[in-house]
């Protein structure tokens, strides 16, 4: 291996670290609302985002610069966008989602957060299901 690939490595596995140990400390914080402060709503949408992002940090980590699965990306960004699904719902259903922050900027966050990745989650397991079925017939 060349001195770049491996300064390319480096940095790959610096990004997973540095991934997975902000992510786990959001899911911690998410833990600590709902028991400490009794914030359900942040919990649930807090833990499945940022438990996804600690995934694909985990990930990156035991093995930097492979790309991630497909069966990753698919089910972190389908858990992505139920978390942007439980924003709208708790938004429609007039339950605070942050209740420290009066503003309401619930639903273009769940909006955008169900677009782009329950979209993308969508688009991956459509691309994913066309590849194998491809497989098949060849």
């Amino acid at each position: 291996m060349s001195a770049e690939s491996n300064v390319g490595l480096r940095k790959k596995r610096r990004e997973g670290i540095l991934l997975t140990i902000g992510s786990a400390i959001f899911v911690a914080l998410g833990v600590l609302g709902h028991y400490v402060f009794g914030g359900r709503m942040v919990t649930l949408v807090g833990i499945p985002f940022f438990g996804s992002c600690m995934l694909i940090g985990i990930f990156q980590t035991v093995k930097p610069g492979r790309g991630l699965p497909n069966w990753l990306a698919i089910v972190c960004c389908l858990v992505m966008g139920a978390a942007g699904v439980m924003i709208i719902v708790f938004h429609a259903q007039e339950l605070e989602v942050f209740q420290w922050y009066r503003r309401h900027w619930e639903m273009p966050v769940g909006i955008a957060m169900t677009v782009f990745f329950g979209g993308g989650g969508i688009l991956l397991l459509v691309r994913e299901f066309r590849r194998r079925s491809t497989r098949k017939r060849d």
